[in-house]
């Protein structure tokens, strides 16, 4: 089979019942920054002979030399048998300071929008886990992680929400398994909990040597499972371990390595771009991570209004916009005119501040009813920040409510939750605007419900 033909079939599953799911060898992580078996051996061989922990007549030096990768555990065991942690606290590291490639981000878009959804590994990495939360861009994104034997029981991908990570080697964290010792076998608690699994989901099956006799031969005596798709990227090259596990229902496909042939696979599927070809800004990634600040942003501004002490406000106000001091001392002032007065030195101070003047322009509206001074501020916060999602909802509930002009507020509406649409106010603000303006009920429900989900406590949602 060709990948192209791999890539095809994954699309075609669409529209039918069959799931793929992914085994992740070393070889994925590659392009992560993360060193393969080989190269770590390698390493290692070199660290033995020069410790003298073996010599030049050792024979099995010598047949790890011929294939380090095939014999990564002896290795391993002899590198640190003086202190195993020291081990695993060297594989920590590479861990620790490298980040996903972009082939996991398209992985983490497979993985949240599709109902392929289960990832097998015998890698201790975290590149899956660190990408699905990158993106944030689904509730159902965050993952269930096994990254033990002892949570072998949870394992479970029918119907299921999330992704789901199982790492037969363990986590890093979580006692990984180096030794041959540790690999010559896979636990009953696996065996039992994927085997249901296997018999739903096609394996295709990146950067994975076969080396592990204990995962090899489950494979190879779980005969009822779903055929297998083994990824590499030079057939001639496969091992006769690889070779003899296949079988007739199994397929060989050659890739370009994880990274490309994941880019074609997300591109099948039709998923929008990660990385905006334009404007890097305007990236998923990027208004994930603005969008994560400003809501702590936001707590941090609502925690300076409520009762505080001198000293903790003085802790507040570095981490607040410069401008925010204002707002708070409109905020608690009950006499009227003095609160314009505050809005008004703000403002001639930060005369290009978005908030500001979107904040004067509320007060303007509901307690002086001053609507014309009111949209000039609407306005000029607009001006400053055309895609203020805050500034688009607050001009059309005003263009609502005191202009009438109902298209205008209906095309400001759309695009503040264009914008931010898991924004509970705009949300039920909308939802207000379908009820009232357009008798649009049904519409009207939905938004109301969202802004429930998004906000169960919001007061003003659950009075409308």
């Amino acid at each position: 089979n060709t990948y192209q033909e791999l890539i095809q079939a994954v699309a075609d599953a669409s529209d039918s019942d069959t799931r793929y799911g992914f085994f992740l060898g070393a070889g994925a992580s590659v392009e992560s920054g993360i060193p393969v078996a080989k190269e770590l051996s390698e390493g290692w061989l070199k660290t033995i002979k020069n410790n003298k922990g073996a010599n030049d007549n050792d024979a099995d030096l010598k047949k790890w030399e011929e294939e380090p990768a095939k014999y990564y555990g002896e290795i391993f065991s002899r590198r640190f048998r003086a202190n195993l942690s020291a081990g695993h606290k060297e594989l920590q590291q590479y861990i620790n300071r490298e980040t996903p490639s972009i082939g996991y981000l398209f992985l983490a878009q497979i993985l949240t929008n599709t109902k392929h959804k289960f990832v097998l590994t015998t890698n201790f990495d975290t590149m899956t886990e660190d990408a699905l939360f990158s993106l944030q861009n689904a509730k159902n994104a965050k993952p269930l992680i096994i990254g033990h034997t002892s949570l072998a029981n949870y394992i479970s991908v029918n119907n299921s929400v999330r992704p789901v990570i199982v790492k037969l080697h363990h986590d890093y964290l979580l006692s990984p398994q180096n030794t041959r010792q540790d690999t010559n076998t896979l636990s009953t608690e696996f065996k039992e909990s994927l085997t249901p699994v296997l018999e739903g989901v096609h394996l295709i099956v990146i950067g994975y040597g076969g080396y592990d006799t204990g995962i090899m031969g489950y494979l190879r005596e779980t005969t009822s499972r779903k055929p297998i798709y083994w990824c590499c990227r030079d057939k001639s090259k496969l091992s006769t371990e690889i070779k003899s596990l296949l079988t007739e229902q199994d397929f060989i496909v050659e890739i370009k390595g994880f990274d490309r042939f994941m880019l074609m696979l997300n591109d099948k599927l039709k998923h929008d771009p990660i990385i905006d070809p334009d404007n890097v800004e305007e990236s998923v990634l990027v208004k994930n991570a603005i969008k994560q600040a400003k809501k702590y942003q936001e707590q941090l501004k609502e925690l300076s209004k409520k009762d505080i002490k001198d000293d903790e406000l003085e802790v507040l106000k570095p981490q607040l916009p410069t401008w925010w001091d204002y707002e708070l001392q409109a905020e608690k002032e009950t006499d009227l005119d003095k609160r314009d007065n505050i809005y008004q030195e703000g403002l001639k101070e930060y005369p290009n501040s978005c908030e500001l003047h979107g904040d004067y322009a509320l007060f303007l509206m509901k307690i002086h009813k001053k609507h014309d001074q009111a949209e000039k501020h609407y306005k000029k916060a607009l001006e400053l920040e055309p895609n203020n999602a805050a500034a688009n909802g607050n001009y059309a509930l005003f263009l609502m409510k005191i202009h009438k002009k109902h298209d205008q507020a209906e095309k400001h509406y759309k695009k503040a939750l264009k914008l931010e649409p898991d924004n509970a106010n705009i949300n039920g603000n909308y939802a207000l605007f379908l009820e009232v303006i357009r008798k649009n009920y049904d519409q009207a429900e939905a938004y109301y419900k969202k802004s429930l989900e998004l906000e169960p406590d919001n007061a003003n949602t659950n009075g409308n």
